[in-house]
C-alpha cells in the first residue's frame, strides 16, 4: 500500500527553555499588484499561509492542545523565528511563564494531556516536547476563547455591507496564532471596517479571487461486512462511508452530516439498506444552516452522522486502499490520540478519487460557506488542508482521512466534508480540502472506532 508512514514522530532538536519572550508575527507580503495603493490600516496581508516545520510540528501540536484545554488562560501558539510560542494571557499563565523550564514544562504537559471516554489520557506529550515550548508572558492578548469569538464574529458579519463587496468566504486560525480571514477581493473600504472594529493584531487576510468551496458528495460495491471509504447512497446523492464504529453489539459508519441532514435511510449501491440515521441526535447537519448542535449538546461538532446498521448486518475495522476502484482492504488500528494541528500530513480515501496522500493541515477551526448547496450551509469546526497535485472529488464527502502506522494499520484522523474547486497555479493544481476530526465523533456519538 503506498502511503507514507505516520509523521508524527517528533524529529529531534535541541532543548528550549520556557520564557516570556515577545510575539512576532509571520512574514507577510505586499498587496497584490493593481491593489497597492489600498490603505491596510495595519492589517497584514498573507502571500502563503505561514506553515509549521516539520520538525516542530509536535511542539506545535502540544501548545495547540494547551490552548485547546485550556483557552481561558493561552492564545493560540505561533511559529516564528524556529521556535513555538505559546502566548500566556491570565494571571496564573503569565505566572507560570515565570518559572523555571523544568516547571512549566511539567505543568504545561498536565494542560495538555487530552482523557479518553473514562478518563484514560489518550493524549500525553513528552517533558522533553513541552520543554520546547517557548511560554511568552501576554497579559493583554486575546486568549484562545476570544479568538475563536473573533473569528466567528467577523464570518458571521460577512454580509454587513462594509465587508459585503470584499467576499469574505472563510475564516480560522494558522500557525500565526492569528484568525485568517480570506477574502475574494482587497478593499479600503473592508481593511477599515475590519481594523476599526476589531483590531489588527490577530487577524491576518488571504486573497483568494476564484475561492469557491463545495460539498464533496461516491469504492463502487461495498457489501457486508462493510468497510470505509465506499460509496454510499445518500438522499443528497452519493457521498462515501468513513470508518465502521461499534457500540456494544451495534455496528455502524461514520459519514458526513450534509449527506443525510435530516436522518433516514442510507443504501448500499446494490441497493440494499445500509443503516439508518437518526435526525437530530445521530447528525450535526442543517441543509440551510450547515454544522448545528446536536440533541441535548452544546458543542458544534463539525459534519458528522452515525449510521446505525440492522440487527445481522455487519461493518469490519477496515478500509478501502489505493484507486476509485480499488478492492484492496487495509485495517484500522487505532484513533489520532490530538485533534488536527498545521502540519499534519495525512492522506484521504474517498470512494471516488481513491487514495490521496501528501495533505498537509494549514488551518484548524475553520468556518467556511458551502456554496453549491442551494441553502449555503456553512461548515463550523472544521479542518482545512492543502496538497499539490488532484485533490478529493464530488462523491468522496464522508470518506476516511487517516495516516499509517509504524505496524501497517490505518490510523483514523477524520471525515471528509468539503473542498475547493482546484486552483491552476501556473502548471501546478494546488488543492483544497476540509474535514472534521475524528474525535468530534468520538465525543460526540455512542460507541467507539472499531479496530482490528
Amino acid at each position: 500500500m503506498s502511503v507514507p508512514r505516520s509523521l508524527r514522530a517528533l524529529v529531534g532538536v535541541p532543548m528550549a527553555v520556557a520564557c516570556a519572550i515577545s510575539v512576532a508575527t509571520p512574514a507577510m507580503a505586499a498587496p497584490p499588484p493593481g491593489e497597492a495603493d489600498i490603505d491596510l490600516f495595519g492589517l497584514s496581508v498573507g502571500d502563503e499561509l505561514t506553515g509549521v516545520p516539520g520538525d516542530l510540528v509536535e511542539v506545535y501540536a502540544a501548545a495547540l492542545a494547551v490552548a485547546q484545554n485550556e483557552p481561558d488562560d493561552f492564545a493560540y501558539p505561533v511559529v516564528t523565528d524556529g521556535t513555538v510560542v505559546l502566548p500566556a494571557t491570565s494571571p496564573t499563565a503569565v505566572a507560570l511563564s515565570k518559572a523555571d523550564r523544568k516547571t512549566a514544562a511539567k505543568q504545561l504537559r498536565e494542560y495538555a494531556k487530552t482523557l479518553r471516554k473514562g478518563e484514560v489520557a489518550a493524549y500525553d506529550p513528552s517533558i522533553d516536547v513541552t520543554g520546547l515550548i517557548n511560554l511568552a508572558a501576554s497579559p493583554g492578548h486575546r486568549s484562545a476563547k476570544q479568538i475563536d469569538a473573533l473569528s466567528s464574529a467577523i464570518f458571521d458579519a460577512r454580509n454587513e455591507s462594509s465587508l459585503k463587496d470584499a467576499g469574505v468566504v472563510m475564516t480560522g486560525i494558522g500557525a500565526s496564532g492569528q484568525v485568517v480571514v480570506t477574502l475574494r477581493e482587497l478593499t479600503s473600504g473592508v481593511t477599515s471596517s475590519l481594523a476599526k472594529k476589531y483590531g489588527v493584531d490577530d487577524i491576518v487576510i488571504e486573497i483568494d479571487p476564484a475561492f469557491e468551496a463545495s460539498t464533496s458528495y461516491s469504492r463502487a460495491s461495498d457489501v457486508p461486512r462493510y468497510g470505509g471509504g465506499a460509496a454510499i447512497n445518500v438522499p443528497v446523492g452519493g457521498c462515501s462511508s468513513g470508518f465502521s464504529w461499534v457500540s456494544g453489539s451495534t455496528h455502524m459508519m461514520l459519514t458526513a452530516g450534509h449527506c443525510i441532514p435530516s436522518g433516514g435511510t442510507v443504501y448500499a449501491p446494490s441497493g440494499a439498506v445500509m443503516g439508518t440515521v437518526a435526525s437530530g441526535s445521530r447528525e450535526t447537519w442543517d441543509t440551510n444552516v450547515g454544522t448545528v448542535y446536536m440533541t441535548g449538546t452544546s458543542v458544534l461538532r463539525g459534519d458528522l452522522a452515525l449510521i446505525q446498521l440492522p440487527a445481522g448486518v455487519t461493518a469490519g475495522p477496515l478500509m478501502y486502499t489505493g484507486g476509485p476502484t480499488s478492492s484492496t482492504l487495509a485495517t484500522v488500528g487505532s484513533m489520532w490520540s490530538r485533534s488536527p494541528a498545521v502540519g499534519d500530513q495525512f492522506c484521504t480515501g474517498g470512494s471516488t478519487a481513491g487514495e490521496i496522500c501528501g495533505w498537509s493541515v494549514s488551518e484548524i477551526n475553520i468556518i467556511v460557506q458551502y456554496t453549491n448547496d442551494a441553502g449555503k450551509p456553512t461548515l463550523r469546526n472544521g479542518t482545512r488542508a492543502t496538497k499539490w497535485g488532484g485533490g478529493v472529488l464530488h462523491g468522496d464527502s464522508g470518506g476516511p482521512v487517516y495516516t499509517v502506522g509504524a505496524d501497517g494499520k490505518v490510523v483514523a484522523k477524520g471525515i471528509i466534508s468539503g473542498m475547493k474547486d482546484w486552483k491552476i497555479l501556473g502548471a501546478t493544481v494546488k488543492a483544497e480540502m476540509f474535514f472534521t476530526d475524528i474525535r468530534e465523533a468520538y465525543f460526540g456519538f455512542p460507541g467507539v472506532l472499531m479496530i482490528g
